[in-house]
């Protein structure tokens, strides 16, 4: 198993659009994936839509969060 991070890019006024510095693409909407190592299948994917304001969400984990 391994956590993926993709940046698919776009430049859309979205509340929720990441920004990296170090990417070819530096705007997009940031997908964290669960895949499998041995077979090309991924089990989970969602979209990021940044940190929580009023507290943690159902998959916070303190000390994930993205800078």
């Amino acid at each position: 198993m391994s956590l993926d991070e993709t940046l698919y890019p776009m430049r859309n006024q979205i509340n929720f659009r990441q920004y990296h510095p170090n990417k070819p693409a530096k705007y997009g909407v940031l997908f964290k994936s669960i895949n499998d190592l041995r077979f090309s299948y991924t089990y989970r994917s969602d979209m990021y839509d940044g940190k929580r304001v009023n507290g943690a969400g159902p998959y916070f984990v303190k000390g994930t969060e993205i800078m």
